[in-house]
């Protein structure tokens, strides 16, 4: 009896174990279905899944590089390196950190102590402009043209005087501590990094932060070198005269590579100047699949592959929420509901509202997107059940905009890339229940779930083959008492 016991409990593994297992072929097709879409097409897709903090898949699909009459050039595969747009700042934001270990900065401290210059708004004269501000984009700095020239300091964006000074640079409704996403604040960031590791942006980040996280990409695509240049992608957008068109010509918007690569001479560049010409914000190139090393980084406390590049405490201090949406206090832009909590660099999916990435589940994750020249993407995990995902779609041929969610202001691509990777891993997170909407209870159903089913079933075939047992062994005794009998009264007839 023990025997069957054990081989049904064997058997019982052995079913739920396969229901973990994955489909490479179905999700392949269920990407291309994605890119291939007629009402909204891709040149290219591709989607990670991170599960019990083990990548569980990781495949890009489409172009990487399109010659001039349309022609693929280069296949897009996981290794592809892209303009990954503004999933650089949480790069940029881990080289803050790091300097902060160090006790080279402090990140409650005014920005100007690390500037060089003053930084304060002037309608709100009273409130220090911290490094955290900068951090989580509540330093009441705006949107200009933040890709501060060649032989320009950063300081002239603020500056009156100087021909790239913008002139609404400072908030004069909001004070320091309103919420908006603004480019700028991470530029800034990029020109402390210079000024308190006396390294120049692109070069730290490759040594401090890139580099012991396996990752061979930069912030710099002057000085990539040729390998790595091979192995980059160009961004699309379906364009017909200037406008989206999912019948138009895919039109190259960054990294044009058609005439050879580009080159700069930064020769004279001052380090601690303008931290901007380097791209803190935006200008890092990767892969899909190195994208999934920062992922882990986050899940493993700060480590990644036996190399500490942030100590665990640091990374709690990173993930600890500086700003938060009040519905009351109206202290912030969501954009209908795209951001809702903001800590030291990471955005953190709050599942109120709109804020959130499936529409029936309540995934709880930090991360960060990127929206740019035609590419979209998010790396998002929780730290605690060492889960996540990343994605990534280039060619967009609808605005991003546009073409979003009906539950959620992402764009459509990017949550069916989420509940792909949903359906594979089966994140364990509860259901969105709306607590303002009254929701019917679901029909019963007579029929039951397959797991229960094969449960039953082999409870059943247990009990069959007990019961069969017991009558072999009941006959088995039988039939020896039988031959006791007999042999029996042969003794006694002789």
């Amino acid at each position: 009896m023990k025997i069957i016991l054990f081989l049904f409990c064997i058997l019982l593994i052995n079913s739920i174990e396969k229901k973990l297992e994955i489909n490479e072929d179905e999700i392949i097709q269920r990407i291309k279905s994605i890119v291939g879409n007629k009402a909204a097409p891709l040149l290219a897709g591709g989607l990670a899944i991170i599960k019990d903090s083990k990548t569980i898949f990781c495949r890009s699909l489409g172009s990487a590089r399109l010659n001039p009459n349309g022609t693929e050039n280069m296949t897009a595969t996981e290794n592809v390196k892209y303009r990954t747009a503004s999933i650089s700042k949480l790069f940029t934001a881990i080289g803050i950190w790091q300097l902060e270990e160090k006790g080279l900065l402090n990140v409650t401290d005014e920005a100007s102590k690390y500037l060089g210059f003053e930084l304060k708004n002037p309608y709100f004269p009273n409130i220090p402009i911290t490094i955290n501000m900068l951090l989580s984009h509540t330093s009441s700095i705006r949107e200009g043209n933040y890709n501060v020239p060649y032989n320009h300091h950063i300081s002239e964006y603020f500056n009156e005087s100087s021909e790239i000074y913008y002139e609404g640079c400072y908030s004069k409704e909001h004070e320091p501590g309103y919420y908006q996403y603004v480019n700028m604040n991470y530029c800034l960031l990029g020109t402390i990094i210079e000024r308190v590791s006396n390294v120049r942006f692109d070069l730290y980040m490759i040594e401090n932060v890139l580099k012991p996280m396996g990752i061979t990409g930069s912030f710099n695509i002057f000085e990539l070198p040729k390998e790595q240049l091979d192995e980059t992608g160009s961004l699309y957008e379906k364009l017909t005269d200037g406008k989206f068109d999912v019948n138009g010509k895919f039109t190259v918007r960054m990294d044009d590579f058609t005439e050879g690569y580009p080159t700069a001479n930064y020769s004279e560049y001052v380090i601690g100047t303008n931290g901007a010409l380097y791209g803190p914000m935006g200008s890092l190139r990767i892969s899909l699949e190195e994208l999934t090393h920062l992922a882990h980084m986050f899940i493993n406390n700060g480590t990644y592959n036996g190399k500490v590049i942030l100590k665990p405490e640091t990374i709690e201090k990173m993930f600890t929420i500086i700003w938060r949406y009040d519905e009351n206090k109206k202290n912030g832009e969501t954009d209908d509901g795209y951001d809702y909590a903001y800590a030291g660099g990471p955005s953190i999916i709050t599942n109120i509202g709109k804020n959130r990435l499936h529409e029936k589940k309540n995934l709880q994750f930090s991360g960060h997107t990127a929206n740019a020249y035609g590419l979209f993407g998010g790396v998002f995990f929780d730290r605690t059940k060492g889960c996540g995902l990343v994605y990534r779609g280039n060619g967009v041929s609808r605005s991003l905009d546009e073409y979003v969610g009906s539950f959620s202001p992402y764009n459509q691509w990017a949550l069916d890339f989420i509940k792909l990777a949903d359906d594979v891993a089966q994140f364990d997170y509860p259901e969105n229940k709306k607590e303002d909407e009254h929701v019917e209870p679901p029909p019963e159903d007579d029929s039951f779930p397959i797991y229960i089913i094969i449960i039953i079933a082999f409870f059943g075939l247990a009990i069959i083959v007990s019961f069969i047992v017991i009558l072999i062994l009941k006959r088995k005794q039988y039939f020896e008492s039988q031959d006791t009998d007999d042999k029996k009264e042969q003794i006694s007839e002789e």
